[in-house]
């Protein structure tokens, strides 16, 4: 196992970039050809990893993918509204 070559896939739902996205473009140039980005729409941000020599590639998830919204969390600030869990007693 020793030999085995480790590769990292860096997976992005947007096609223009954000905070994340430029985050992880100098952790793909660090990682050179072992790094790979799956980008699930088309956007600038296929044109940034070409210029940064990133290898990339562009899979749509379609039209009903960008209704897809992240869950709110829970902050310490708002857990006190949250109802505590049963002791079992």
């Amino acid at each position: 196992m020793s030999g085995m070559v480790k590769r990292f896939l860096f997976i992005t739902h947007v096609g223009d970039p954000g905070g994340a996205e430029f985050t992880m473009i100098p952790i793909c140039q660090a990682l050179g050809t072992s790094a790979e980005v799956l980008l699930l729409e088309h956007g600038s941000l296929e044109r940034i990893l070409t210029q940064h020599g990133i290898a990339h590639r562009v899979e749509p998830l379609g039209a009903t993918a960008g209704s897809v919204r992240r869950a709110p969390c829970t902050t310490p600030s708002t857990s006190r509204s949250l109802t505590p869990l049963s002791s079992g007693k």
